[in-house]
């Protein structure tokens, strides 16, 4: 039985009914095969019985050396039934953040001590951690709330924002922790984290291949928050800029206003630079990274992105970029085009509304606002979306930059770059010894703008070409490959 193929073994023990772990017991050659399927994931969570048990289970290096997939849930406290409908106060928040300070603090020190896991037979070496933040009430409410629309007799039905909308998990006294040599990915599902602590964790994964992180954003008028969040973003790409092993990186952050009559603010002084930027531009440098991820409309400026002779890009394969129509100086990448009437749309929304405040109670930290007044004070509702039309004097800097980088990254094969739903551009080569080539699709049907010939001559460099279209049906038809192509 010992020199039976690996695939007829496999084949004999798919047709055992669970549970396997008395068939363990029949020879070596059983054993190996069962453990491999069985210690290939693991699932525990932060409570201490379960600890104990993950523990015990895979205290054998020759077990720990089978796991591809870890997945660890930190249990949070539930609130009581009363405090489940409202939104998480300081207090409570301030506890989360202690729970999962510890409980993460723990899981790193039991890794670090596992070491780094010899490759086997198989040459993998490590395995994907994933981490979980929940409770029973993280999803939110349930309930409805009814908000009177003035003139009208059909009130309009709507769920209200979660409990924990407006948090994010951080750590508490954790600056730094235990480096741990045997993951190579990560993820996170759950309960929102901040990005701080991500690039805390981070910074203790030198061996991380891939990685994949999501940080919502708050609505602008939550100022503390989403200055906090703007940091976070920073340190957190700073942080995968320092893990040479990193090979695939999604990250989802960002929102670009929906509403083009509204003022933007200045988030970034010119002096100071455009940290998340050079960020971008450092982490995007990685010496093996093949496949970079970067959507939800992120506001970006074109400074931090000109390259200079030394930079390479030596890996990058595909590079996904989404920007939003601001850049962080307070101005728009896009103005209106002079053939596109202008006009102010409400849409579904009226002024005076109010929720129900018996369906609502305490809400904590007091930040619920109803729609029309998420439409004037952050811009992210649908109103009038007339900025279709590139203004040269800050469209032309950004794609020139960008496509500075892409003409020096001999080995992609395809860049994608959204700017909000107005402008697709879409560089691609067949042949690695060819140049790229461009295409620009615009929303916009009486398209003015027109590439400079500074544009033109960096985008047809070495041997690349240049088209623009200006057609609706084409800028559609681009947008669905490349979903079908990403996907």
């Amino acid at each position: 039985m010992a020199d039976l193929p690996h695939e007829v073994m496999a084949n004999i023990i798919s047709y055992l009914p669970p549970p396997l772990a008395p068939y363990a017991c029949v020879n070596g050659l059983f054993r190996d095969f069962i453990e491999k399927r069985t210690f290939s994931k693991a699932k525990t969570n932060s409570a201490a019985a379960e600890i104990a048990q993950f523990n015990n289970i895979l205290a054998a290096p020759r077990r720990r050396h089978l796991l591809r997939e870890l997945e660890f849930e930190v249990v949070l406290p539930e609130p009581s039934a009363e405090r489940a409908e409202k939104f998480q106060n300081d207090a409570e928040a301030a506890e989360d953040n202690r729970v999962f300070s510890e409980a993460i603090h723990a899981l790193f020190r039991r890794l670090h001590d596992w070491g780094d896991i010899s490759p086997d037979s198989d040459g993998a070496a490590t395995f994907m951690l994933i981490i979980s933040a929940t409770g029973v009430a993280w999803r939110g409410s349930e309930k409805y709330i009814n908000i009177s629309r003035p003139g009208r007799d059909r009130k309009w039905r709507c769920k209200p924002p979660g409990r924990y909308t407006y948090r994010r998990l951080e750590f508490v006294g954790l600056e730094e922790l235990p480096t741990v040599g045997c993951i190579k990915g990560f993820d996170e599902w759950g309960r929102f984290i901040h990005p701080s602590a991500m690039a805390t964790m981070l910074s203790a994964l030198p061996n991380l291949v891939h990685m994949t992180f999501e940080c919502l954003p708050v609505v602008r008028r939550m100022r503390a928050l989403f200055d906090s969040l703007e940091d976070g973003m920073s340190a957190l790409m700073a942080a995968l800029a320092r893990i040479p092993s990193l090979e695939e990186i999604t990250l989802t952050y960002g929102r670009h206003p929906k509403d083009h009559f509204w003022e933007p603010e200045v988030r970034v002084l010119e002096a100071e630079g455009d940290r998340m930027a050079m960020a971008l531009r450092q982490l995007s440098r990685l010496p093996r990274l093949r496949i970079l991820n970067l959507t939800g409309y992120c506001v970006l400026s074109p400074d931090a992105l000109v390259m200079n002779a030394k930079d390479t890009w030596p890996s990058l394969e595909l590079f996904r970029l989404w920007f939003s129509l601001l850049d962080p100086y307070g101005s728009w990448y896009f103005k209106r085009n002079e053939k596109c009437r202008l006009i102010r749309l409400l849409g579904r929304w009226d002024d005076g509304l109010d929720p129900d405040p018996e369906i609502l109670g305490d809400t904590g930290v007091k930040d619920w606002k109803e729609p029309n007044a998420w439409c004037r004070l952050d811009g992210n509702e649908w109103h009038d979306e007339f900025r279709t039309e590139p203004d040269t004097a800050k469209f032309n800097p950004m794609m020139a930059a960008i496509a500075g980088m892409a003409t020096e990254m001999p080995r992609l094969k395809h860049a994608f770059f959204n700017f909000g739903e107005a402008a697709f551009i879409w560089c691609h080569r067949q042949d690695p010894r060819q140049g790229l080539d461009w295409e620009f699709f615009f929303e916009e049907q009486n398209l003015v703008w027109k590439p400079s010939q500074a544009l033109v001559r960096i985008c047809e460099k070495r041997g690349g070409s240049s088209i623009v279209t200006k057609s609706e049906s084409e800028f559609h038809d681009a947008s669905r490959r490349y979903r079908s192509m990403v996907s």
